[in-house]
């Protein structure tokens, strides 16, 4: 074998499917809640297949997921609102499990 492994874990992650549009932009992402990442979610836009490593935390830090999430300067405050109520402490996300 030419690798080794370092690490290789397995995990049911709690997984959301959201579509939604605003006046100009459709938005499709996919929220995947895992025990990784330090307690963030990995939020992809499924049209872009760009990914960020966001928590709640992270919403009011627009700049960091705007560019990476493609998201319209217009749609910002929109997205926010839904990422608000999308995105919750780990600590919250681990009883689902």
């Amino acid at each position: 074998m030419n690798f080794e492994y370092l690490y290789d874990e397995t995990e049911k992650p709690l997984t959301r499917y959201v579509t939604f549009v605003t006046k100009k932009n459709r938005y499709d992402f996919g929220l995947f809640h895992t025990q990784q990442f330090n307690g963030k979610s990995l939020v992809v836009s499924l049209q872009s297949l760009k990914a960020a490593l966001m928590a709640s935390d992270d919403v009011y830090r627009s700049d960091y997921w705007i560019k990476k999430l493609e998201i319209d300067e217009e749609d910002i405050e929109v997205v926010k609102e839904f990422f608000k109520n999308s995105l919750s402490p780990i600590d919250s996300l681990l009883t689902q499990y």
